[in-house]
């Protein structure tokens, strides 16, 4: 069970930050696969 103390120190907002670094990581590692792709094809 969750303390309803504990559960008001986690705010939507820590969830909102690792969820757009999680998803700008991943696009940088998308952008460098294609970039590594083109250099191999070129």
């Amino acid at each position: 069970m969750i303390k309803p103390l504990s559960h008001e120190k986690f705010t939507t907002q820590p969830f909102i930050v690792n969820f757009s670094k999680r998803f700008i990581f991943q696009s940088i590692l998308l952008w460098l696969k294609w970039f590594a792709y083109l250099c191999v094809n070129i």
